[in-house]
C-alpha cells in the first residue's frame, strides 16, 4: 500500500485511557495511521496545524476550550481536513452546532468499538456529513429551530471560543432553567464552584446578570431550547427588551 494511501488522523482527547482504547481499536488498521495525539484543545489546534492530517478526531469536551471552539479556530486557519467529533452524549442541538461549524462526523463514545474505523474510512474517501442512522435522526428533531436560525442569522463572538468546556456545561444548566444547586448537584461540584464559573462567563460574554446570560446563551444559538409548538415564538421574546429578564423572581442573583 503507498504512504499515499494512509489515512493520517490525530486524536484530541483528555483521557488517556480514551486515547489508547483508540490507538487500541485502530492499531489493527493498515490504512489508518495515528500521527499525534494530545489532551487539550490549544495544543490540538497547533499540533494539527502542524501535522495536517487527513482526519482529527476530536472530543467534544476539553479542559481549556470546547470541540467546537477547537473547529471554529481551525476552520478559521484554513485547516482543509476533515473532523469527527466524539461525545458522551447523543446530543442533537450538538450535532447539529457541530455540523454547521465544519465537523464532518458525530459518534457517541460507546460506539466507537464498532464505528470508528469505518467513520474514519468513509469520511477520507469524501463522504460528508456521516452520520450513523439514529443519529442522522437525531439530528432531524431540530430541523425547524435551525430553519428559524436560518432565518435570524446571529454571530458567535470571540468570547464564545474562550469558555471553557464546563462553563459551557454551566450556560447551558443556567439557559435550561437550572438553579445553582440544581447545577451543582447535575454536575457533581460545589455551588461555590457553580457561582465561580458563572462570574466568569459573565465576564467573557460581557453581561451583568443571569437573564441575560440565558438571553445571550439562546440568540447565539450556542444552547437550543427543547422544540414544541411556541419555539420561535420562545427565542422571538428573548430579543425583545419586555420579556428579557424574565418574571421576577425566576432567576437567581
Amino acid at each position: 500500500m503507498s504512504h499515499l494511501d494512509i489515512i493520517s488522523v490525530i486524536l484530541v482527547d483528555d483521557h488517556p485511557v480514551v486515547r489508547t482504547g483508540i490507538r487500541q481499536i485502530l492499531g489493527y488498521a493498515t490504512d489508518i495511521a495515528i500521527i499525534g495525539e494530545c489532551g487539550g484543545g490549544y495544543d490540538a489546534i497547533t499540533l494539527i496545524l502542524k501535522l495536517q492530517p487527513t482526519i482529527v478526531v476530536l472530543n467534544v469536551n476539553l479542559p481549556d476550550i470546547s470541540g467546537i471552539g477547537v473547529i471554529q479556530q481551525l476552520k478559521a486557519s484554513g485547516y482543509t481536513g476533515h473532523i469527527l467529533l466524539l461525545s458522551a452524549y447523543n446530543d442533537g442541538s450538538l450535532i447539529l452546532e457541530a455540523l454547521k461549524q465544519g465537523a464532518v462526523g458525530y459518534l457517541t463514545k460507546d460506539e466507537i468499538l464498532t464505528t470508528l474505523g469505518k467513520a474514519i474510512r468513509d469520511i477520507a474517501h469524501g463522504e460528508v456529513n456521516w452520520l450513523i442512522h439514529h443519529t442522522k435522526h437525531q439530528t432531524l428533531q431540530y430541523s425547524y429551530l435551525d430553519s428559524f436560525l436560518d432565518k435570524n442569522p446571529l454571530s458567535v463572538p470571540s468570547h464564545m471560543l474562550l469558555l471553557s468546556s464546563r462553563e459551557q456545561q454551566v450556560l447551558r444548566e443556567l439557559a435550561s432553567g437550572s438553579n445553582n444547586r440544581q447545577i451543582a448537584h447535575k454536575l457533581t461540584i460545589s455551588e461555590g464552584t457553580v457561582k465561580n464559573h458563572i462570574t466568569a462567563i459573565y465576564s467573557k460574554i460581557s453581561v451583568c446578570t443571569r437573564a441575560e446570560a440565558v438571553a445571550w446563551a439562546w440568540q447565539h444559538g450556542f444552547v437550543y431550547p427543547n422544540l414544541s409548538a411556541d419555539t420561535s415564538t420562545q427565542i422571538s421574546h428573548l430579543g425583545n427588551p419586555a420579556h428579557r429578564h424574565g418574571r421576577k423572581g425566576s432567576f437567581e442573583k
